[in-house]
């Protein structure tokens, strides 16, 4: 460092401050450790790292009177041949590899989001892909991502695709930066999604994501449970109500069962009836259905309603013939 050693006479404070390489300005200081040697020549620090990035060793160094014990002021040394350097994160933590944007999307809405790793103390990590060619523009032919539920398996479209370079300290690997993909996906659930770098499984980059049924579909509407269908007037009737998207999967809803009540008496028979549904989502669309009355009663109309704070269900009904 441009000092002569000493038989114990010298201290030096050494102290990694992390800057901003843009503008310059410290960001985080690590502990500073003080050292002294031993009369040799050398000195021997060991630090451990937790946030990565660019730092700047800044060193300090103050001689000591050997007879008074006296230590003078510290003078930083400018010439350190270590001046700067680079904390790179540390070996990819599985549990937290994640999607940046989305962890669980829609079906039938095509989702973009990107895939980004972690090490265990939350540094963005780059994921290093060993033996590809240096050729960017190829990377596509290289990186395949799939999202598979059971037997299924959905391929997803890479849109911006890895910008890697060199890594100029392990000078062996090429890392490559975060890079995003869309999915169309109609069935719900859960998938794993797998990535695939020449043509091999790459086991640290698979995560989970959840696949939600999408908008209620005027059409997809079941209704099941005892006495629905064939109603006892007077009484009332529980039934559950299950609402599909346009892809067939069940639409969770506030409300799973309702009861349906029977204005006044009616004679027994077939009846004919307008069913109307009325939801945040969707607008009221009669839909021409049968029911059948036992237990004759003294009435021609008959009203059936199923409602919650979101949903109501109305039946419109006059006797057949």
């Amino acid at each position: 460092f441009g000092v002569q050693a000493s038989s114990g006479g010298d201290r030096w404070l050494i102290t990694l401050v992390k800057y901003d390489p843009s503008s310059g300005d410290a960001i985080a200081t690590n502990a500073a450790s003080t050292i002294s040697d031993k009369g040799n020549g050398l000195y021997d620090c060991e630090y451990i790292m937790t946030l990565s990035g660019p730092y700047f060793l800044e060193i300090m160094h103050s001689d000591i009177d050997n007879r008074t014990g006296i230590v003078r002021s510290p003078m930083q040394i400018k010439n350190s041949p270590f001046f700067n350097l680079v904390v790179l994160p540390n070996v990819t933590n599985a549990d937290r590899t994640t999607s940046q944007i989305v962890t669980l999307f829609t079906c039938g809405i095509s989702s973009t989001f990107l895939l980004q790793t972690y090490d265990a103390f939350n540094n963005k990590q780059w994921y290093s892909f060993p033996s590809l060619p240096q050729s960017v523009n190829k990377y596509k032919d290289y990186v395949s991502a799939r999202f598979v539920q059971g037997e299924n398996s959905i391929k997803g479209s890479i849109k911006n695709y890895p910008v890697c370079s060199t890594n100029p300290i392990l000078n062996s690997d090429i890392l490559c930066a975060p890079f995003s993909m869309e999915a169309y996906i109609t069935a719900a659930g859960v998938y794993r999604l797998t990535i695939e770098v020449n043509l091999q499984f790459v086991s640290k980059l698979e995560i989970s994501i959840q696949v939600l049924p999408g908008l209620p579909d005027p059409k997809s509407f079941v209704l099941s449970g005892a006495g629905f269908l064939t109603s006892i007037a007077g009484v009332a009737s529980t039934f559950s109500l299950r609402v599909l998207d346009s892809f067939s999967n069940q639409v969770l809803m506030s409300m799973s069962s309702a009861l349906v009540y029977i204005a006044g008496y009616v004679d027994g028979g077939a009846y004919s009836c307008y069913r109307s549904e009325k939801s945040q989502c969707i607008d009221p669309t009669p839909t021409s259905t049968t029911l059948s009355i036992s237990a004759p009663r003294q009435a021609s109309i008959l009203e059936t309603e199923a409602q919650s704070s979101d949903w109501i269900l109305t039946y419109n009904c006059t006797r057949a013939g």
